[in-house]
């Protein structure tokens, strides 16, 4: 058990304090010293409250939530290379590759555009 030396126990004032409670952490002298497996506590409701807290940890669930699904992933994933190949492919048959200017400046007239429209549908302008 271990307390700073300074510290008295908070039941008995005289006696210098041998440890710490864990769940509370109120210095404790050795006569209030409460010890289970789970460490040194200044009374059975931190005791308790300490070993239901474990209990708890031990049944909890890793993480509440989607778990991580490769096949959504790699669904997702030939989505946005399909959409990805179709703008391709338009941009192509539209300009050809050699203008990479005009089709900039046709990408940011539509995208410009989409956020206009997006804009008046969601009554921001």
């Amino acid at each position: 058990m271990s307390a700073p030396a300074a510290a008295t126990c908070y039941r008995h004032p005289s006696k210098s304090a041998a440890a710490r409670c864990r769940r509370c952490g109120k210095p404790i002298c050795r006569e209030c010293v409460i010890q289970t497996a789970d460490g040194w506590f200044c009374g059975m409701e931190c005791a308790e409250g300490a070993a239901q807290f474990q209990r708890l940890v031990a049944t909890a669930t890793p993480r509440a939530g989607r778990v991580f699904s490769a096949r959504r992933f790699f669904a997702g994933l030939a989505i946005a290379a399909g959409l990805w190949a179709i703008f391709g492919a338009i941009m192509w048959a539209r300009y050809g590759i050699g203008n990479p200017a005009r089709m900039l400046r046709w990408l940011v007239g539509m995208l410009g555009a989409l956020f206009e429209w997006l804009g008046h549908s969601l009554g921001l302008g």
